[in-house]
């Protein structure tokens, strides 16, 4: 395959996904539903080799260099620096998810109060303690329900395993609702008291007020 025919290749690829690399993290980035449903919307992330070899295997008869590939995110004007989550105006050559994505002040919301969580060392935490908090701020902004699939999807992203359901471990003899960051144990979920709860919902609500 020629340079041009595999650039071809890789920008059709990269404007049907409406995809961005990120330099930093090497990670090609886009926001979609895989089932066409509102509430599935969310951020794919893969590294610039697997978007390679999606695209050659399925897309392209012929081997091409991962280098076309970069080459046609250069043309388009989708290469960053690194990805970073801010409600505020960016300086230029950072992705900000927000401004990308079809996210509402509801998705913007559940991501502040998962960031302010591991913010306040909360990395072991009863789903029903998150669940307080958001009606603490629900309350506050006037937010629709219908939340949970999203708080779900903003503790995945920032690296939370939720284990709820069919998954739900047992603590202290009941299976329960929690979420753990990176290497934490069921038995390392810990309360958030009341106090706490307020706290944090409060250090939300300032974002947005």
């Amino acid at each position: 395959m020629d340079n041009n025919a595999a650039i071809d290749v890789c920008r059709k690829y990269i404007e049907a996904k409406n995809c961005s690399y990120l330099a930093k993290e090497d990670q090609v980035v886009y926001y979609s539903s895989d089932t066409g449903r509102p509430k599935d919307f969310k951020w794919h992330k893969m590294t610039l080799a697997q978007t390679h070899r999606i695209i050659q295997s399925m897309y392209s008869s012929k081997p091409f260099s991962i280098n076309y590939l970069l080459q046609a995110f250069q043309e388009l004007g989708k290469v960053y620096e690194r990805g970073v989550t801010s409600i505020d105006k960016t300086e230029e050559g950072l992705f900000n998810y927000y401004e990308n994505s079809d996210q509402d002040i509801l998705d913007r919301v559940l991501d502040s109060l998962v960031s302010n969580l591991l913010k306040n060392d909360y990395t072991a935490l009863f789903i029903r303690d998150i669940n307080i908090i958001f009606s603490i701020i629900k309350a506050d902004l006037d937010l629709y329900d219908g939340y949970t699939a999203k708080l779900y999807a903003a503790l995945e992203f920032r690296g939370f395993d939720v284990r709820v359901q069919s998954r739900r471990p047992r603590i202290d003899g009941a299976l329960t609702s929690c979420a753990l960051f990176g290497s934490c144990k069921p038995k390392d979920v810990r309360f958030i008291t009341p106090d706490n709860q307020q706290r944090i919902a409060k250090e939300v609500l300032k974002e947005f007020k």
